[in-house]
């Protein structure tokens, strides 16, 4: 196979990769939505690494077969091989693209596990106020932990 072929094999993958890159992120989306679905985001967290570690092998790749045509690597050299090839440049666009796509529902899918960890948070302190353990997480004049149960043994000695 020669070097352009093979480039447009792994932009062809590449893309591949990035749009089930792209479900996973929707399905994410729906699990940090749907509550009830939260027993699902371990599994989705543990495929995304996955296809994020073949995505940065294909990158690698990409990059020794731009440095073989002796262009630049990353999306420099990328680039300039696109300008020589129009198979090239078709190809390369689509995968910015979805790139692009996947890039925002990761964003997306971040502000809700950080509006998630507020209102948990929020929660929390507002029941610690209410039990009268505003206090809480904080330490005594000897070092020990203040309790969430008025400060008294639970165990007898």
């Amino acid at each position: 196979m020669e070097l352009p072929d093979s480039l447009l094999d792994c932009l062809v993958r590449e893309t591949a990769l990035v749009s089930e890159f792209s479900v996973l992120l929707e399905a994410e989306t729906q699990a940090l939505v749907n509550r009830e679905a939260f027993d699902q985001l371990p599994g989705l967290a543990q495929q995304k690494e996955e296809l994020a570690l073949r995505l940065a092998a294909l990158s690698d790749h990409r990059d020794s077969l731009l440095a073989r045509l002796g262009l630049p690597a990353g999306h420099e050299g990328t680039g300039q091989a696109a300008a020589q090839d129009a198979r090239l440049s078709e190809t390369w666009q689509v995968l910015l693209a979805r790139a692009a796509k996947a890039r925002e529902l990761n964003d997306r899918n971040s502000a809700l596990v950080e509006l998630s960890l507020r209102y948990t948070r929020q929660s929390l302190d507002a029941l610690r106020e209410l039990s009268g353990v505003a206090t809480a997480g904080t330490y005594d004049a000897q070092g020990r932990g203040r309790r969430a149960y008025g400060g008294k043994n639970i165990v007898a000695a």
